[in-house]
């Protein structure tokens, strides 16, 4: 009873239930991999509060609906990385700025969807780059791009690609952001979001948010700093990254492994287990047959307190949770049934019996 206690004040505290919204289980778990259209207008150089100013260049950006395979992304960064003509893909194609005006407060959209951009606080021109850039110096310089269906990405399939030179800074600068919210910073921040992490990282890093309003990421590369360098994310169901053409990274969309989070559950759960494995053992089971059944038990136990926690607005359901706690309970219940000293067994007895 204790460790059952434990456990729901551990996993269920405030208790804020609230039940006036409907759930979609395959959502709050994250069964769901599809990215939520939020029809807010996409900004170059900075965040939904105009704030995490980007310090560096852009030479190219480009948006697809559609997730590029690896021999596109290489030849995308072998074209921008020399004076071949560029590589464009056009499928699925919904933004895309070069950069090489050289001069206006308008950034036009390459695209041919009319995804064009307005300079804010002037950004300057250059002719770096692959034909033309823009330089942020961090000052709050930023492209704002208007709502459209066509950049409102929500699916299950996504690449962004770009072209930067970043300054080695110790302050975090947004690349390019679709908000969840505008004009403010708030969970889950971004529908899309491309960030360069100035702190000891000094990774860019992609978040995405999903249709339960659930962010996903940071999912991170590490490019060279002070140089043009190709960055590409590719998002099919599980996210990829690119730099120059050469992946550095694949993982799953789903919830990350946090070994802490981890070894955190299976101890919440060991006492519970412990408890179920002196109740199954002194009702004539051995422990072959009482560490399962607690393994069963504690699973359940889990799993509806991880269904309860899809009415709390504070909480996230998990099944990394339901097998981190499971694992817990059968410890427990299997550092009963190895247990050698008998004052340790009367102890937990005479604890259960109260």
């Amino acid at each position: 009873m204790l460790g059952l206690a434990l456990v729901i004040a551990a996993t269920l505290f405030p208790f804020d239930f609230t039940f006036d919204q409907h759930v979609d289980f395959s959502n709050k778990f994250n069964l769901s991999r599809t990215i939520a259209s939020r029809k807010t207008g996409l900004i170059i150089g900075a965040d939904a509060a105009f704030e995490q100013p980007l310090q560096g260049k852009i030479d190219e950006l480009r948006i697809y609906r559609n997730a590029l395979t690896p021999l596109q992304i290489a030849r995308e960064a072998k074209s921008l990385s020399s004076k071949e003509p560029r590589e464009r893909v056009a499928e699925g194609l919904v933004a895309s700025y070069s950069f090489n005006q050289m001069s206006g407060e308008v950034l036009r959209d390459g695209s041919g969807n009319g995804n064009d951009g307005r300079l804010v606080n002037a950004p300057k021109w250059s002719a770096e780059g692959h034909g033309g850039a823009l330089i942020f110096n961090g000052s709050g310089q930023y492209v704002s791009v208007a709502n459209s269906p066509s950049i409102d990405i929500g699916g299950q399939s996504l690449t962004i690609s770009m072209r930067v030179a970043l300054e080695d800074s110790s302050l975090d600068g947004v690349i390019v952001a679709k908000p969840w919210f505008p004009g403010v910073m708030r969970y889950p921040y971004y529908q899309l979001g491309v960030e360069f992490d100035g702190n000891d990282a000094r990774t860019v890093d992609l978040y995405l948010g999903d249709t339960s309003g659930r962010q996903h990421g940071p999912f991170s590369v590490k490019p060279p700093l002070g140089t043009w360098t190709h960055i590409a994310f590719v998002y099919d169901g599980v996210v990829r990254g690119y730099v120059d053409g050469k992946e550095q990274l694949v993982t799953g969309f789903g919830d990350p492994w946090d070994l802490e989070d981890f070894v955190a559950n299976i101890f919440l759960f060991m006492p519970l287990g412990l408890g179920l494995g002196v109740i199954a053992q002194s009702r004539g089971l051995r422990p072959r047959a009482a560490v399962p059944l607690v393994l069963v038990l504690g699973g359940a136990v889990s799993l509806g307190v991880e269904i309860l926690q899809c009415w709390l607005p504070l909480r996230e359901p998990s099944f990394l949770d339901v097998a981190s706690n499971s694992v817990g309970s059968a410890l427990g219940a299997l550092l009963y049934s190895v247990a050698g000293r008998r004052d340790l067994r009367l102890l937990v007895r005479s604890i259960t019996k109260r």
